[in-house]
């Protein structure tokens, strides 16, 4: 905003500005710029008026009324895991589920190659795969929101080359011969698979830990062969020492039961149960659910939980520090900042690292309120030695419904006495006002502001709408993260993965075992058998690794048979959702909260 005089002889600005449109309870600014930067407000919406004073004191009208609106939200990224495909398959998408309350921009790389870009997006993103060279490719996503600030995440997808079909080429076209050697070899390998396979499952079904040496003696293997088939079954974990089998089943339900009843895994405790190795135990965690947290003492926690804790200990220390903290959650500084963000207490951060919070405090402004009626700001600030400006603030943020405060006449005025006092208005106005003129503890301008603010009802008027972005420093601001649900636990993807290549080697021996029939019966038969047994194979292949691409607890689109997860906010007016992959309009039977 700008001002001149006809003589130019200006001398200084006064800049108004309140949360509402009538300046009642307004706050000043004087300078001798001609532009001035907001940087201590709130989120929330404020009204701005400026005039200018020249060197006789003379003032100018007021300028119109521009209505402002302070911004700090926060956007997240829900991803789905890293994953392992064939050269083979088809169909294969990449989902990220984007928790944000504006629209945004998005870009997506491909091993730094741009092959997406989208501007004023407000739903899922889904990137089909196109390429499937053999290879590890690094899929990032950057989201861009309102504020021009950047998210990323990025999933890794490994493509392995397909060697399945190489078998069947060979015993086409290579002869006679060459076919019964191969389907012969082929045939024993894999029953003999099976066999082990299901001698090892029969042996882990009463037993959740077994020992190396009863196992190499029901198989009948070797020591080293036994540790070998423990290493590449996926339904079996290899202790650290080396010395006993663990049931992949048992321990993750551990793991579930453990964060599903108490919200917290204690990693090491686990690991001395289980023998199981604590970074393997927090890969496995790792894969279960997208919002814990590891400690540095491996203990692992829902970021609910941990919010819970760290605002419980806070409230139970006057003072601390973030080097206090760290020693006490054995986590670094920027997670703290984050959980200090998201657990909706006031925190007061001062120049020499000190850290408090005066939630406490709140509660016994709002009982001398309520027993005295009116008190005072800067008395509230020197009894509990806080800075008015930071008490003003504080409560400006908190709102609370039980008092009312009037920055500019220093007061903190109970509801129920605001209450009281309208109704006294109606009912007999002249002995109301002259009761409180009477109050000794008020001047005549804290009467005059409560007459004005309370007796009459407020106009809106017509403002122009301006949105200020306002830069998020944690020193001295208070930021609010809406409580989000988590999900429950969910069997992991590395043990899904797990079971699809057991359905790949079984489709396998199908293949081998069509083949030798065709063989045999020299004839027609034979071949349709093997031609079923890569139909199935490639059955397998296509649809297997894409269930791991998903997202656990998604809705199918009853068009076009997409599985994905659909926030609440995604949902329209009469809860219909629109897909992101065919755009098909309907009502999900379940929406994600988190």
């Amino acid at each position: 905003m700008e001002c001149s005089d006809p003589d130019g002889s200006v001398i200084e600005y006064q800049l108004e500005f309140d949360e509402e449109d009538d300046f009642i309870d307004s706050t000043s600014i004087t300078t001798s710029c001609t532009n001035h930067t907001f940087t201590e407000l709130a989120d929330g919406t404020y009204y701005v008026r400026i005039r200018s004073v020249d060197d006789l004191t003379f003032k100018s009208d007021w300028s119109s009324t521009v209505e402002i609106f302070v911004y700090t939200g926060s956007l997240s990224i829900f991803s789905a895991s890293n994953s392992t495909i064939l050269d083979t398959a088809t169909n294969q998408t990449i989902k990220w589920t984007i928790n944000s309350n504006y629209p945004f921009s998005y870009e997506v790389f491909r091993n730094d190659e741009l092959i997406d870009k989208r501007t004023n997006w407000n739903n899922d993103v889904v990137v089909e795969i196109n390429d499937y060279t053999p290879g590890i490719y690094e899929y990032r996503i950057v989201v861009i929101d309102i504020l021009g600030r950047e998210f990323s995440d990025t999933v890794s997808i490994t493509i392995e080359r397909d060697n399945g079909l190489a078998v069947l080429t060979v015993s086409i076209y290579g002869g006679v011969s060459a076919v019964m050697l191969i389907g012969v070899i082929g045939a024993v390998m894999v029953l003999s698979r099976r066999k082990i396979k299901s001698t090892l499952e029969k042996a882990m079904e009463d037993n959740d830990i077994v020992s190396i040496i009863d196992l190499r003696m029901i198989l009948g293997k070797s020591d080293q062969e036994t540790r070998k088939i423990v290493e590449d079954s996926p339904i079996v974990i290899l202790s650290q020492d080396g010395e006993f089998a663990v049931s992949f089943l048992w321990l993750s339900e551990k793991i579930g039961t453990s964060l599903n009843e108490n919200g917290h895994l204690d990693i090491q405790k686990l690991s001395k149960l289980s023998g199981v190795s604590s970074d393997k135990i927090k890969q496995i965690a790792d894969g279960s659910e997208p919002d814990l947290i590891f400690t540095d003492d491996y203990q692992c926690y829902r970021r609910k939980i941990l919010v819970d804790k760290v605002s419980e200990y806070l409230l139970s220390q006057e003072y601390t520090t973030m080097s206090e903290l760290e020693q006490v959650f054995h986590l670094p500084s920027h997670i703290l900042t984050e959980l200090l963000a998201s657990s909706r207490l006031t925190i007061l951060k001062t120049e020499d690292d000190t850290i408090r919070t005066v939630d406490k405090k709140f509660q016994e402004i709002i009982q001398r309120a309520q027993n005295l009626n009116i008190i005072f700001l800067s008395d509230e600030a020197e009894r509990l030695e806080i800075p008015l400006d930071d008490l003003v603030r504080a409560l400006q943020y908190k709102r609370f419904d039980e008092i009312q405060i009037i920055v500019s006449a220093d007061l903190i005025i109970s509801s129920k006495w605001i209450s009281d006092f309208r109704k006294s208005l109606q009912e007999d106005r002249e002995r109301t006002l002259s009761s409180l003129k009477s109050d000794s503890n008020l001047d005549e301008q804290q009467v005059d502001t409560i007459i004005r603010r309370y007796s009459r009802p407020k106009e809106s008027k017509p403002v122009t709408r301006k949105a200020v972005p306002r830069t998020q420093e944690f020193p001295s601001k208070m930021v609010e993260d809406r409580p989000r649900k988590i999900p429950q636990y969910t069997p992991t993807q590395e043990f899904s993965s797990r079971k699809e290549s057991e359905n790949i080697d079984a489709a396998r021996g199908v293949i081998t075992v069509g083949v030798l029939i065709g063989i045999f019966l020299s004839g027609i038969i034979g071949l349709i058998i093997a031609i079923i047994g890569i139909i199935i194979y490639l059955n397998v292949l296509c649809t297997g690794p894409k269930k791991s691409l998903e997202k656990p607890g998604g809705v199918i689109c009853p068009k076009c048979w997409t599985t994905s997860a659909y926030h609440v906010s995604q949902q329209d007016m009469f809860g219909k959702v629109n897909c992101p992959n065919c755009g098909e309009h309907f009502k999900p039977d379940k929406l994600v909260h988190y």
